[in-house]
């Protein structure tokens, strides 16, 4: 598999957006939001999305299916502004750009009210949540965020698709390396790492995903075809579906996002609802950030299972991954390469003077 330096496709993925439009002020939240991706290990969010965000600039569709059509220059627009409560409209802009800059009012607003939220509607895919937490986390408050998105998820017990992915992310600084980050889809797993063994022409764990028939399915191919997504949790799976429930409804419904079949829906922007929290209206937070690592060191001193190395937080592996990749750079499947080409070509782009393999 190919690897590359995360600098030289940060530079290549700014070039792709900036020869689509995009403005010069966005185009780095977007590349850096990817390539983090990459680096982190959710590779399910970071290269891999490009081809799919042009089509949504280009036609409001993906691989034939109709979303919604991407404007690269809308307005970050307040509907409405009660302080420590803001409901905003991203105008079908990228929704990278659109959580960024919310991420920024939420922070402002909690520095000032204690606590703040602030809710997101017309907002484009926004990426892997948990760098929105961590990038609260790592300016010394706490954040929870909620993302409603599309409909691709059975409920617990169904075989059609009634729910988004629908996930969710909490951040909490420590005094260690990195912050207690939570992140994942209320699903077995995110649509994007199908996707991604979809181009990899690898197989699924049985679990992940159901035909059109509801049958379970190792081929990721199917899900494309009519299948869903399974809630997380196997035969626990009503934990997952009441998770990606709620997700639902404060996402979609809170936002007045809506849900598909009810009218006014536009299908696949996200509802995003971010709350945040300035720990120092609550306590000191040198103390707060001590005491969160030692509750951590503390849950890891357990005794391990049999076969079992070592417990790791929610955050440690994707730091790990981070220092890692930044070293030995990013691997990305054939079939990802062949995407990427294809728009590179389509923007007359030499890929071979922005990407050298390690």
């Amino acid at each position: 598999m190919p690897r590359y330096a995360a600098e030289d496709l940060k530079r290549f993925t700014q070039e792709v957006f900036r020869r689509e439009g995009v403005p010069e002020e966005n185009v780095g939240i977007i590349a850096d939001h990817l390539i983090r991706a990459n680096l982190v290990g959710m590779d399910s969010h970071g290269m891999i999305r490009i081809h799919q965000y042009i089509e949504l600039m280009r036609t409001g569709t993906i691989d034939g299916n109709k979303f919604y059509k991407i404007n690269p220059r809308g307005e970050f627009e307040v509907l409405r502004d009660d302080g420590a409560v803001m409901l905003v409209t991203g105008n079908y802009n990228f929704g990278q750009v659109t959580a960024w800059k919310a991420v920024q009012q939420a922070m402002e607003r909690a520095k000032k009210h204690g606590v703040a939220t602030v809710a997101c509607r017309k907002s484009g895919h926004i990426g892997r949540v948990g760098e929105y937490t961590s990038m609260i986390a790592e300016n010394d408050m706490a954040a929870m965020i909620f993302c409603s998105i599309g409909r691709i998820v059975a409920p617990f017990g169904g075989s059609e698709r009634r729910l988004g992915t629908n996930p969710f992310s909490v951040g909490i600084p420590t005094a260690g390396e990195f912050p207690y980050m939570l992140d994942f889809a209320t699903c077995s797993m995110a649509e994007g790492k199908v996707r991604h063994k979809h181009l990899s022409g690898q197989k699924l764990p049985v679990g992940w995903i159901i035909d059109k028939d509801g049958r379970d399915t190792q081929t990721p191919g199917d899900l494309y075809k009519g299948g869903a997504i399974l809630p997380f949790g196997g035969d626990q799976g009503h934990k997952g579906f009441a998770l990606g429930l709620m997700v639902e409804m404060l996402g979609a419904m809170l936002t007045g996002t809506g849900f598909p079949g009810r009218p006014g829906y536009e299908y696949a922007t996200s509802g995003v609802v971010m709350t945040v929290y300035d720990i120092s209206r609550f306590t000191n937070v040198q103390a707060f950030k001590e005491g969160i690592s030692e509750l951590i060191a503390d849950v890891k001193s357990s005794k391990l299972r049999e076969g079992v190395d070592e417990i790791l937080i929610p955050g440690e592996l994707e730091h790990r991954n981070e220092k890692k990749n930044v070293e030995r750079g990013i691997d990305l499947p054939g079939g990802v390469m062949e995407k990427l080409d294809a728009v590179a070509r389509s923007l007359d782009i030499d890929m071979g003077a922005y990407l050298r393999e390690l």
